[in-house]
């Protein structure tokens, strides 16, 4: 979406370059506070400096807070799985799918159910711990998410007029370089790579000494970047295709 609203083309190159240039270095430092602490968040400032322990409450603070929203979106998607395998009506056209999420939303339960669900899922899996629980997990879900964003790139860059879509998220004007544009690519970069919420930190804190800090940096970053543009090639062309205003995100 905000390939969209921050000029297109200027936004994902502006961005690739962030992520090389900011994130990646980010990245890399946090992971390697984390191996070189061995210890959680505030721990890991406390050891490094007393007086920057304050960072690492922020950190979990930011991170509380980013759960808040998170389980709720979440509750929407495990809402809408459930509604594809178990609801007859669903997407028979009767009712338009921006009502069906309207009318769901707008209910005092289901949204909350549905959220503690998904809560109740990530407590289980963080509870197994890194290589038994969120390792395990994602070398399922990652895999997964790649073949789902392919596939939906696969059909949005074919429907009928996304090439406009297409044309407007690889075009660079010059003109589109301003400072929200580059505001909005460090804002997602920080937020596509984790960025100063710690949890990095925290991954780095399990990583043996053995383990290529930079390699592995290089490698999420890269991988990251690369659903990033998969996104972008699914929602672009996709609103390309409905006649929306493709500068107005989506």
């Amino acid at each position: 979406g905000k390939t969209g609203a921050y000029g297109g083309g200027a936004f994902l190159l502006s961005y690739i370059v962030i992520v090389a240039l900011v994130g990646f270095p980010v990245m890399l430092a946090e992971l390697s506070i984390g191996r070189a602490t061995q210890k959680n968040v505030v721990g890991a400032f406390h050891q490094l400096n007393k007086k920057w322990t304050f960072a690492g409450g922020i950190g979990v603070l930011t991170l509380f807070v980013i759960m808040s929203y998170y389980s709720v979106v979440g509750g929407w998607v495990l809402k809408y799985i459930f509604a594809y395998l178990a609801e007859p009506g669903f997407g028979n056209g009767t009712v338009s799918y921006q009502e069906y999420f309207v009318n769901f939303i707008s209910e005092p339960v289901q949204p909350l159910a549905w959220g503690f669900v998904f809560l109740v899922l990530c407590i289980y899996v963080v509870v197994k711990g890194v290589s038994e629980g969120i390792e395990r997990v994602s070398k399922i879900l990652m895999p997964a998410l790649f073949i789902l964003l392919v596939a939906c790139a696969v059909r949005a860059v074919t429907l009928p007029g996304a090439g406009e879509g297409l044309s407007y998220m690889l075009t660079i004007k010059p003109g589109s370089f301003n400072r929200d544009t580059l505001v909005g690519a460090l804002g997602q970069a920080f937020f596509s790579l984790s960025l100063a919420g710690n949890g990095t930190l925290i991954y780095g804190s399990y990583l043996k000494d053995s383990e290529d800090v930079t390699s592995a940096a290089r490698k999420v970053a890269f991988f990251d970047t690369m659903a990033a543009l998969l996104a972008a090639l699914v929602i672009i062309p996709a609103m390309a295709t409905t006649g929306s205003q493709l500068n107005e995100g989506g």
